[in-house]
């Protein structure tokens, strides 16, 4: 999935950034592919690790449907090196805009940390192939879990593609 640069995104997306988060950007905490990265401030770190939450845009004009895009994702991670275990999927719409969240562990030596995922295809254009994949991620340590979640349910809840002329209320 290749991510989309926000410089050249012409969907216009709109979201509620969550209180006490704070927008950074994603090439300065490594994470260049990402159009949003967001760090979570008053939570006690947890072996040294920040909650945050990321999100990644791509175009599809394949037939990957929205279980292979998910699987997608957690090929990516077993890439980097880390141990994933997926812990929950669930298929939420399969027709207009098929959803999958799933609840990822992904473990590198006495470090653990679990991802919150959501997995969006959004129509684009009249080819039923062109597709926007959105992948919405929470990522914290197990004990941070508690925390972030309403926050995290918050932003996804938000996130919209806003009309040409809305733009009250939010965020991005």
């Amino acid at each position: 999935m290749a991510p989309i640069g926000a410089e050249r995104l012409d969907v216009p997306l709109g979201f509620d950034v969550p209180d006490e988060w704070r927008p950074v950007d994603p090439a300065s905490v490594g994470a260049p592919g990402a159009v949003v990265v967001l760090l979570r401030e008053g939570v006690p770190e947890s072996a040294g690790f920040t909650p945050n939450i990321t999100m990644g845009l791509a175009r599809r004009t394949d037939d990957a449907g929205i279980a292979d895009i998910a699987d997608e994702a957690i090929g990516r991670l077993a890439a980097t090196g880390v141990e994933v275990s997926v812990l929950e999927r669930d298929v939420v719409a399969e027709n207009d805009a098929p959803c999958v969240t799933q609840l990822v562990q992904c473990a590198r030596g006495d470090q653990t940390v679990v991802q919150s995922q959501v997995h969006l295809l959004i129509p684009l254009g009249d080819a039923p192939q062109d597709r926007l994949a959105v992948e919405m991620v929470c990522s914290c340590t197990l004990p941070q879990l508690p925390a972030v979640t309403g926050d995290f349910q918050h932003f996804v809840a938000s996130f919209h593609i806003r009309a040409e002329n809305d733009r009250d209320g939010e965020e991005s």
